[in-house]
């Protein structure tokens, strides 16, 4: 069998190895012996109507997925249990890849390290795995204030659930956050006062 980009030649018969073609396309002369099969190799068609069909319905599942993955819309009619099932077992495959291309960056990095003569274990990078973003509510901050002002919580649980909340950044600690408020011109000693921590 020969190949080029126009298709596969099929050669059928009895050829003595120095009449083996080599070569296929324009330019290139085959002389056979007498009763030699020549024939090209091509796609008849059966079965692309069956192959079309599931590709549009893998199609369509990946966009039902990307859209429900993208949205941050709760069915009113769901538990916060359900919901969160739902929602892990969509976001599972994602989270596969998200590891896989995380290791093989990794594994770049360390060995791109080695070759400019850098310590291979101080190269790292960590994808992220927030996909979804879902922001605190405020009604639920309100209520977080209430809990820290009665003294329920401390000002330390109340600085992690705004963080957990994607209100405060998560790699801000708390005494920052205090600093950059009091640099801004900000006073929360009304606040702080009431508790003292």
């Amino acid at each position: 069998m020969l190949s080029n980009r126009w298709g596969v030649a099929q050669i059928a018969g009895s050829i003595p190895a120095n009449k083996v073609p080599h070569q296929i396309g324009a330019g290139a002369v085959w002389t056979l012996p007498e009763g030699t099969e020549v024939g090209m190799l091509e796609f008849t068609g059966s079965g692309v109507a069956a192959m079309k069909e599931i590709m549009e319905e893998k199609s369509e599942t990946m966009i039902s997925l990307g859209a429900r993955m993208l949205s941050s819309t709760v069915n009113r009619n769901e538990t916060i249990d359900t919901a969160t099932q739902r929602t892990r077992s969509e976001l599972a495959l994602l989270h596969g890849v998200v590891v896989s291309v995380e290791a093989g960056l990794n594994r770049l990095l360390r060995l791109a390290a080695e070759w400019v003569g850098a310590n291979p274990d101080e190269a790292s990078v960590t994808l992220s795995r927030d996909f979804i973003e879902s922001s605190m509510e405020p009604k639920m901050i309100e209520q977080q204030m209430k809990l820290y002002l009665s003294g329920i919580i401390s000002r330390a649980t109340l600085h992690e659930n705004l963080q957990k909340g994607e209100i405060v950044r998560a790699d801000r600690s708390w005494e920052d956050e205090k600093d950059m408020i009091e640099e801004d011109g900000g006073d929360i000693t009304a606040i702080i006062g009431t508790r003292d921590e």
